[in-house]
């Protein structure tokens, strides 16, 4: 009885407020603002949770007098990174004949993600690293069986809570490989319910570049586990997972699954891509990447400013090619460090004790950065800050309890 105890994270008032924080970027609330300025000009609840956040932040630092940070390589990295955006949107300012009101407007969301890192670095514990990853698999869940149920009832592209498919995709793959590396390493059937539901949910919201983040996502994790898979692990899997993968696609209905299928067609040349409309997206990403290169060509060291893309020079979709339009090669190398750091803090945490967790995060973030063909979701408002909370939870759960 001790250890589930001690299992169970105790609610005090700084897990309470991280705990309503992560639930206000999940549950996401916009309150839109400066319409006239840009169309997403908007206050959310996460901003506002984050203000609560600071206050008690405030109260904690001097009461204790020590700021701490431990993450100092990933905030150091975090804080170049930061820098180098500042510096391109002034050079923009400067050079550009177009208002970048827009793209400031973007730099101050996330700046208020580096605020949020820096916060969570003081208040995260290792209990309240614990309920935080509880929590969001409750809360993806719930989103999860909601989204399978809207899209079984006719809702097409669920995007509840997320304004965009593709993102709320990406939050269902995190949910999915949390839960398939606790049901591993547990060798409880109980945590593949969240894994199936995930994966319907992550059909549910059409998106394609979604599944193969969650196809990335669940192979890693495969992966970096292999050594805890048994025999009766595959068997109990296989189980659950193969008549999902066939009843799935039939009661989400047949929109969603020629979306997710009919933009490629098999021919006795091999597999190309159809005349159907869901082909025509490829096609058209095809000559975004052309579009993207040209602009890099003639701005390849200062970029054209943080958020340029759209309002400056309209949408690329390609996280990659988006990154070196806007920043410059200098930015593009810098980012993918920041990536990358991310990756390896998750794995050394792996080899310290947060083996699941560890693992889980960092295979996320492989299906995340794959599905990130398609659009810039590592630095979409939910999923950076998200990102952050994970981050900082797994080196959390490296350390005794407090």
């Amino acid at each position: 009885m001790g250890n589930v105890r001690n299992s169970i994270p105790r609610i005090d008032l700084q897990t309470a407020l991280v705990g309503a924080f992560i639930l206000a970027t999940i549950f996401s609330i916009e309150f839109p603002v400066l319409q006239s300025i840009s169309e997403y000009a908007s206050i959310n609840s996460s901003d506002l949770a984050l203000l609560l956040l600071f206050i008690y932040f405030s109260y904690v630092v001097y009461s204790k007098g020590e700021l701490r940070v431990p993450l100092p390589r990933v905030t150091l990295l975090v804080a170049l990174a930061s820098l180098w955006i500042v510096v391109t949107l002034a050079v923009a300012t400067i050079r550009s004949p177009e208002p970048v009101t827009p793209s400031v407007l973007w730099l101050f969301k996330w700046f208020a993600g580096v605020a949020a890192f820096v916060i969570l670095q003081n208040l995260i514990d290792r209990n309240t690293a614990k309920a935080s990853i509880h929590l969001i698999l409750i809360a993806g869940l719930i989103l999860a069986i909601y989204s399978v149920t809207q899209s079984i009832a006719g809702a097409y592209r669920i995007r509840v809570f997320f304004g965009n498919p593709n993102t709320l995709a990406a939050f269902f793959t995190l949910v999915a490989t949390l839960s398939l590396a606790k049901s591993i390493n547990r060798r409880s059937l109980i945590y593949l319910i969240p894994v199936i539901f995930s994966g319907g949910a992550v059909i549910s919201t059409g998106s394609r570049s979604g599944l193969l983040g969650l196809i990335v996502g669940l192979f890693s994790i495969s992966i970096l586990m292999a050594r805890e898979f048994q025999s009766r692990d595959i068997v109990a899997i296989s189980t659950m997972a193969v008549p999902s993968l066939l009843i799935f696609p039939k009661v989400l209905g047949e929109s969603v699954v020629d979306r997710l299928t009919g933009w490629v067609t098999i021919t006795s040349g091999g597999i190309a891509l159809s005349d159907t409309v869901w082909a025509r997206s490829f096609r058209i990403r095809l000559q975004l990447i052309e579009k993207a290169f040209d602009l890099f060509s003639q701005q390849p060291i200062f970029g054209y400013g943080w958020f340029a893309v759209p309002s400056r020079v309209g949408y690329l979709d390609v996280y990659y090619t988006t990154l070196l339009v806007e920043t410059g090669l200098i930015g593009f190398v810098l980012f993918l460090y920041v990536h990358l750091s991310f990756i390896r803090s998750w794995l050394t945490d792996r080899t310290n004790g947060v083996f699941v967790i560890g693992s889980a995060c960092a295979a996320w973030y492989c299906g995340l950065l794959a599905q990130s063909i398609a659009g810039a979701f590592p630095r979409t408002p939910q999923i950076l800050l998200l990102t952050f909370v994970l981050l900082i939870s797994s080196k959390a759960l490296t350390g005794p309890d407090q």
